[in-house]
């Protein structure tokens, strides 16, 4: 994952004022408790508050919920703090390692006292220059408690981060139309009642809605120009749709379909081509071979075209099988060639040795 320039951090920034308010905010901050199966032979080092063994995925993202550092594989027993002490991030935030913007001036500030650009995060991590987090519930004023709201409306992006991404990857059958369960109606249902249910509405709306997304997503991608070589500057032009990235977890669901011949790929051939050949027999009351002469032509030996009932393939073993019906009627091709040769040298040496033909010629 690229770390953002000093430009994009300013461009973040401006986004998290303009959307809630917070000036000279960069990013949310906070940890993902990610469960996993016990190890072997691990006790309770992945064991987390939760009752369930996990590891803890700390990332940051910006206001549109797009993560812009990650890192995972602590031990779920360990607090958000403690990770993000002895994380990588906060190496990087105190070794000035970013590339973030020097302090600038809040928006209506008198004083014009500078700022630092910082991140946001809750209770759980520490106060700094490079981090800031709510008061204490313990001490709350009128002041400090409007103060904690702004702070969460920004802390929140991170939490809808999270809830997002796991949402695609637990309803995947809702939109991945290479998922197994795509066609299911009844788990299709279930999903979609689940949505709704979280969303305050009915399934049905919760459909529309996202028909109406994925339908302007598709027509959003389809107006991006292309990359060519020999364009001048050879930059793409971004949609200025609002949930264009957000979407674009969808392109590979509407890259062009391959078109595949009307060779069925449940067909395979066996065959041996290392230094074999078929007697070739012609029929007997053929008139263009009086003397029924066996015919010997090289060819693939033991050729045989078998049907086999469709069976659930991987990938690669799909592969290596339309490779090998491909090698197969390659073969095949090159045994009609061959007869066709054949028959057609034939024919003319029985011509040249006719009286009558060469009569007809030469007269």
């Amino acid at each position: 994952m690229p770390i953002p320039t000093k430009q994009e951090w300013k461009q973040i920034a401006e986004r998290f004022y303009s959307v809630w308010n917070i000036p000279n905010c960069i990013g949310a901050v906070d940890g993902k408790h990610v469960r996993i199966e016990k190890l072997p032979n691990s006790g309770s080092t992945n064991f987390n508050y939760k009752s369930y063994h996990s590891i803890v995925l700390m990332a940051c993202c910006d206001v549109d919920g797009l993560f812009t550092m990650i890192e995972c594989g602590y031990a779920g027993r360990n607090s958000d703090g403690g990770i993000f002490r002895a994380s990588a991030i906060k190496y990087w935030l105190t070794h000035s390692g970013l590339d973030i913007p020097s302090p600038s001036r809040l928006p209506n500030d008198i004083n014009e006292s500078l700022c630092p650009f910082y991140l946001v995060g809750d209770e759980a991590f520490p106060l700094s220059t490079y981090l800031m987090r709510p008061y204490s519930k313990r001490i709350l004023d009128n002041t400090k408690r409007i103060f904690n709201y702004r702070l969460s409306r920004g802390r929140k992006t991170i939490e809808c981060a999270f809830g997002m991404m796991c949402e695609k990857f637990q309803n995947r059958c809702l939109w991945d139309m290479s998922e197994k369960n795509y066609h299911n109606r009844d788990i299709s249902w279930q999903k979609w009642e689940k949505v709704a249910t979280e969303l305050n509405t009915s399934s049905e709306a919760a459909k529309t809605k996202w028909r109406g997304l994925r339908d302007t997503f598709r027509k959003e991608l389809s107006k991006n120009p292309k990359k060519r070589s020999g364009d001048e500057g050879g930059i793409i032009k971004e949609s200025r749709w609002v949930h264009f990235k957000s979407m674009e977890f969808l392109k590979d669901q509407f890259q062009k379909r391959q078109l595949q011949g009307n060779v069925s790929s449940e067909t395979t051939f066996d065959v041996d081509t290392q230094n074999s050949t078929t007697t070739f027999s012609p029929d007997p009351d053929d008139p263009d071979d009086p003397d029924n002469e066996n015919l010997m032509i090289k060819s693939p030996q033991n050729t045989t075209n078998t049907t086999t009932p469709p069976q659930n393939l991987s990938a690669p073993q799909k592969k290596v099988a339309k490779m090998n019906n491909a090698n197969a009627v390659k073969q095949l091709m090159m045994l009609e060639e061959q007869k066709l040769q054949f028959f057609k040298e034939k024919n003319s040496a029985s011509r040249n040795e006719d009286p009558d033909y060469q009569i007809i010629i030469f007269s």
